[in-house]
């Protein structure tokens, strides 16, 4: 996610061309695939508590942030969050970027108090 939005290039995109024809060729990696990025990334992972999952609020609100690249989303309402502590008790897993370090999420404190949804 992050290379192709700093870079133009989807490492997804050249591992599947690698595995159907041998080569990657359809962009020049030595040129784009900068490793070193010109802003800071970070994936974010919320996990849920257990339970059944009976609204969630706020989530357009996130995807809207200008610094949010992508949200996936593991769940929805109605389902039940099991008690084992495992990645399947993750809803939502937010790639962001900034173009300082430390500054990818500046409201990451206010929403822990208050994560938008209920169990």
């Amino acid at each position: 996610m992050f290379t192709q939005a700093l870079n133009g290039v989807s490492a997804v995109d050249m591992v599947i061309e690698y595995a159907l024809t041998g080569k990657m060729s359809s962009a020049d990696l030595r040129s784009q695939d900068n490793y070193d990025f010109s802003q800071s990334c970070a994936n974010y992972y919320v996990r849920l508590k257990p339970g059944t999952i009976r609204s969630i609020t706020g989530i357009q609100e996130v995807e809207a942030m200008p610094r949010v690249l992508q949200c996936l989303t593991f769940h929805k309402i109605g389902d039940t969050i099991g008690t084992e502590g495992s990645v399947d008790r993750v809803i939502y897993r937010i790639h962001v970027m900034a173009p300082t370090k430390g500054n990818a999420c500046p409201d990451t404190e206010q929403n822990q108090r208050d994560p938008g949804y209920q169990i």
